[in-house]
């Protein structure tokens, strides 16, 4: 045996990319999840309620897959159902006025944004992101080694105004434009806000002038509870500028981890051959036989109204517990309300007096790309009860007027 001191990885430290070495091996959800919820109110996490859960659904199908088409089914191949899919997602997307040249389904829309990485950006090329965005967003482009520019999001969605003033200041210094700009356009997470029509114009003329690709993942796009739903940029691209990332994961379960990336035949055909491979053949096909007949879409009108039921529940809720020092976006849709606090209030240390009284939520910092203190939080209405969410705010108000007067 070596006498060798070991590192963190068995002895191997040396053998890791640079990429690899310069990614955190701990998830920044750790201090999160290690939590004991035991009595608590989990605001937290963005996953869908259990009751909605579609289980006697994808039984059923998983059933009829069996029975029909068993020894295809469970072939490398998949079958006539997982064939269906991709016309399935064609259709559904049309019906959203998503007339899309071509698609490749995938394992969720991490997968997508990992291939769309392989394709386009390798270590140090720039990728313009609304910031406060999803932690995952953040993990993918790290792991492909992207220099993150960040964006202003407001509650107009993505700052194009100040999009475009960075690259021109960029252009002016001679540095190279972002190749990417990644943009959640609809009920963004973390804050909720939407993208207005007229910078959804903005950003697609900005990307024809400088040469760049609109990435929109639009994974809660399909839970609009109250107003027009806007046109995606996919759907309004005259130039073939963008591609659209989309998702079963919220409308119909995380664990079936499928999803898609759509756009012009041409970005997909490059795109295709750089995703990994091993999309869940079976999942697909049950997807597939549960989404026949338009149970999809019945399904959609489902859980719209028990999530409308919920985030009304939280809007109330947070008008009657929280001070007047705290402010909020009212969003249209989607699973969350993006909390904004006096700026002394640091919402990381905050979160252990919340949970003493009896709450948990996501600090702001876990939406940034640095670690710098801030004085925002998200919750999630989708996962807890509706009484639960009474609980909850309340708790959380307390714990924040406490922190006001000790401040004061």
């Amino acid at each position: 045996m070596s006498d060798e001191t070991t590192d963190g990885v068995g002895g191997f430290e040396h053998l890791l990319s640079e990429v690899a070495r310069n990614v955190p091996t701990q998830s920044p959800y750790a201090s999160v999840t290690s939590i004991d919820r035991a009595g608590v109110v989990d605001l937290s996490f963005g996953l869908p309620a259990p009751s909605l859960l579609p289980i006697e659904g994808l039984s059923s199908a998983m059933t009829t897959v069996i029975e029909t088409d068993a020894e295809e089914a469970l072939q490398y191949g998949g079958g006539r159902y997982a064939d269906l899919l991709p016309n399935i997602v064609h259709e559904h997307l049309a019906n959203r006025g998503i007339d899309v040249d071509d698609l490749e389904i995938t394992n969720g829309s991490s997968h997508a944004l990992d291939g769309v990485c392989r394709t386009f950006i390798e270590p140090g090329d720039s990728v313009a992101v609304g910031i406060p965005t999803f932690t995952g967003v953040l993990q993918v482009f790290g792991n492909h080694g992207a220099d993150i520019v960040p964006v202003p999001v407001d509650e107009d969605g993505l700052d194009v105004a100040a999009l475009e003033r960075l690259i021109d200041e960029r252009e002016y210094a001679g540095k190279p434009v972002p190749k990417l700009v990644f943009v959640i356009p609809n009920f963004q997470n973390p804050t909720g806000a939407t993208l207005s029509v007229s910078r959804r114009q903005r950003l697609l003329s900005l990307a024809q002038r400088v040469g760049c690709l609109v990435v929109e993942d639009d994974v809660y796009g399909d839970l609009r509870y109250e107003g027009e739903t806007p046109p995606t940029l996919t759907g309004i691209d005259e130039n073939d500028r963008s591609l659209h990332i989309g998702s079963f994961s919220k409308t119909v379960a995380p664990g079936v981890s499928t999803g898609w990336i759509a756009g012009p035949e041409g970005l997909v055909s490059r795109i295709r051959p750089m995703l990994s491979p091993g999309t869940p053949l079976l999942t697909r096909s049950i997807l597939a036989a549960y989404s026949e007949d338009g149970q999809l879409e019945r399904r959609l009108t489902l859980v719209r109204e028990s999530y409308r039921a919920r985030r009304d529940r939280m809007l109330r809720a947070l008008d009657r517990h929280l001070p007047p020092e705290a402010s909020w976006i009212r969003p249209s849709g989607g699973f969350f309300v993006w909390i904004q606090l006096p700026d002394a209030i640091d919402t990381t240390p905050l979160l252990e007096r919340a949970v003493e009284n009896g709450v948990v939520y996501l600090p702001g910092a876990m939406f940034h790309p640095d670690d710098s203190p801030r004085s925002t939080l998200r919750l999630s209405f989708s996962y807890v009860d509706r009484q639960d969410i009474d609980h909850g705010v309340a708790a959380l108000g307390e714990t924040i007027r406490l922190a006001l007067d000790t401040d004061a």
